[in-house]
């Protein structure tokens, strides 16, 4: 089968780049055959580049696509947690409906106070808290440094913690 340019440029990066790729993949903590999984989603989305002479740095570039592919990678293993058939009789039941019901009323209200919140703590304070990414991970993918995400986090908590104590005086004062 001929290759285009373009497909030799991708194998050229790929035999060069591999091992890097690899070694930066398992430095994420993940089982070895996902690693590989993972380095070859990388190349294929670098395969759908129209143009790869325009990458001035390859080796940045795919690293920079795995990082990418990591992230999704572990955003939706967050989404899909499985339990083993074993396992199922020893998860916890359902709680009692008042409990469940106070339970929802509890994330309207953080919900609507972290939608009040500036974007960028909201989006610090969901990298960190929801996906679990770490304070260096949070800076890269908003693009600040790291000292710049835990205040937005420190600030962020802070305005959501006065916004539920003054509607949980609102709501107290309300009722009696």
């Amino acid at each position: 089968m001929k290759h285009t340019g373009r497909h030799q440029r991708v194998e050229q990066w790929f035999e060069e780049y591999h091992e890097a790729l690899l070694r930066r993949l398992s430095g994420a903590r993940i089982a070895d055959a996902e690693v590989k999984d993972l380095a070859q989603e990388v190349f294929l989305r670098v395969l759908r580049v129209s143009d790869p002479d325009l990458v001035r740095h390859p080796r940045a570039y795919l690293l920079k696509v795995a990082a990418h592919v990591l992230e999704e990678w572990r955003l939706r293993g967050r989404r899909f947690v499985s339990t083993p058939p074993d396992k199922l009789e020893t998860l916890p039941g359902t709680a009692d409906p008042q409990t469940e019901i106070d339970g929802r009323a509890r994330a309207r209200r953080v919900n609507r106070a972290l939608a009040e919140l500036p974007p960028m703590y909201r989006a610090a304070i969901a990298l960190r808290a929801q996906y679990g990414f770490s304070v260096a991970e949070v800076a890269v993918r908003l693009g600040v440094r790291e000292r710049q995400v835990r205040r937005y986090i420190e600030k962020g908590y802070a305005k959501l913690r006065q916004r539920l104590a003054d509607e949980s005086g609102a709501s107290g004062s309300r009722k009696g």
